[in-house]
């Protein structure tokens, strides 16, 4: 017999070989709705072996319980788990890869879709362009196309899936250069709140099309494949040098002035981070995207010619998109507990702002912690979306903390201590975390949507222009009257 899914009493029910699932005033058994599916889709009920499986997520700080998860393999198992779920009276959930930070891809009570099994890929080196399934992670496109000597502003995390990377904006590889993951997509496939199942572009259903390219967590539908733009592949240079965190305005000074001048085909970071010596430091780290390797190491000489002292001599290498994905697992294990946020600033903002970061970092109570701070401004002209393009003169500044629940509190010589005295791991590091958003409070223009943490009302709408906000909730109201799809707060 299977096992059941809680009715809104929290008991469950079984009978007949069939689960159900109660919401007073519908009621849809379990082996009918996995009938509907096709045979490769897998349903998960609370209860069953394998659930908790299925609901685990990346960040291990979260916890949430959906009533069930499906694995879907098509958009017609999509268009058939939204009917059930309306049936039954569910909201849906829609987890690409589960890699958001504060965990939108799972809520409590809810009909989970997970698209991971979503794996289709089509491409087509003559238009440059690939039909990509909404599944399919940064690793396996990048698998798929170098070998064609092409190319993509794919996410920097392997495992993180094209869907909720793209409908977020898509803050991609050399992305001020080529665009980011909305600006190149071309079409799509959608699944809307009614289950029909469409096609979006310019020429057909464009309302849609302009609010995928954006809505992220908000979005009031699913969408099973992008067709995107390629790009020819390129040589890759990085640069890393590592200077004491007491020189940080001097060096962010430098950062800033060779950032202002050079070219949007090199991606530039300040990361405040602990090195091996368990000392807090700063480090300049670039990569440069050109023709020929002789050209990106080219891009690279304003960033080394700092007349700071380093910690350690500058690390020059020829780079690839495979060593780039190593070096951001190592950064952002897996396994752990997550706190993050963000704030998008304007470059006359920065300067100003290295220093308190400098000394947060100082107080960080957990050696893995890290503060970025990346210029994000795209290079061409902002698109017809409900994203919201960056300025080209805008910085990102990201506050990442993460640990595992038995690690030890770490805190730097001569830190002060007495503000997180007594707190829990977990209460320390998201502690740490509002020092930082409250630092950019006054001086942010808004918010990346892939980092934001929308457990605090007003950041959603802090990501879009007020007119697009605008726009998205009237959308929201027409292709989805009665939110089965969550919205963006938890």
């Amino acid at each position: 017999m299977d096992a059941s899914v809680p009715a809104a009493n929290g008991h469950h029910e079984a009978a007949m070989g069939k689960l159900s699932l109660e919401n007073g005033h519908a009621t849809v058994a379990f082996s009918e709705l996995k009938e509907r599916l096709s045979p490769k889709a897998r349903v998960v009920v609370e209860g069953e072996e394998g659930f908790d499986q299925a609901r685990q997520i990346w960040n291990r700080a979260i916890d949430r319980r959906p009533r069930l998860v499906v694995s879907v393999t098509s958009g017609q198992d999509i268009a058939e788990s939204i009917k059930s779920a309306q049936e039954c009276g569910l909201k849906v959930s829609i987890k690409g890869g589960g890699h958001s930070w504060c965990g939108t891809s799972m809520r409590d009570g809810a009909l989970a879709l997970d698209l991971g099994g979503l794996k289709g890929l089509k491409v087509d080196a003559t238009s440059k362009t690939a039909w990509v399934d909404a599944g399919v992670c940064s690793q396996e496109l990048h698998d798929a196309i170098i070998p064609l000597g092409l190319a993509f502003p794919f996410p920097h995390c392997p495992c993180v899936p094209v869907s909720g990377f793209t409908v977020a904006g898509g803050l991609g590889m050399n992305a001020r250069a080529w665009g980011f993951g909305v600006v190149n997509v071309l079409a799509a496939e959608v699944v809307l709140a009614d289950g029909s199942i469409i096609q979006a572009s310019p020429e057909e259903n464009d309302e849609i099309f302009w609010a995928l390219r954006g809505a992220g967590a908000g979005s009031f539908f699913v969408v099973t494949k992008f067709k995107f733009r390629l790009f020819d592949d390129c040589a890759i240079v990085s640069c890393s040098t590592l200077y004491p965190i007491d020189k940080t305005a001097e060096v962010g000074e430098h950062w800033l002035s060779a950032m202002q001048a050079g070219p949007p085909n090199v991606e530039q970071r300040m990361v405040f981070m602990t090195g091996e010596e368990g000392i807090p430091l700063v480090e300049m780290y670039c990569t440069a995207y050109a023709d020929t390797e002789a050209a990106a190491r080219a891009l690279l000489e304003p960033y080394l010619s700092c007349q700071v002292a380093p910690h350690k001599a500058p690390h020059v290498y020829k780079d690839t998109w495979q060593n780039m994905y190593d070096v951001m697992i190592a950064e952002l294990p897996d396994e752990h507990h997550f706190a993050v946020d963000n704030a998008v600033v304007s470059w006359d903002s920065v300067t100003d702002l290295l220093g308190p970061l400098a000394e947060l970092y100082r107080q960080t109570p957990n050696p893995k912690n890290m503060i970025i701070t990346a210029g994000i401004g795209y290079a061409g002209a902002p698109i017809d979306a409900a994203f919201k393009t960056p300025p080209y003169r805008s910085s990102y500044v990201g506050f990442y903390s993460l640990w595992k629940p038995n690690d030890e509190r770490y805190v730097f010589p001569g830190a002060p201590t007495s503000a997180l005295e007594g707190a829990s791991m977990a209460e320390a590091n998201q502690a740490w975390v509002s020092k930082g958003t409250a630092l950019v409070k006054d001086v942010k223009i808004g918010h990346s949507l892939t980092e934001v943490d929308l457990r605090a009302k007003g950041k959603a709408e802090a990501c879009y222009t007020k007119a697009n906000w605008r726009m998205l909730q009237d959308l929201q109201k027409k292709y989805d009257p009665n939110e089965l799809f969550f919205r963006y707060y938890l």
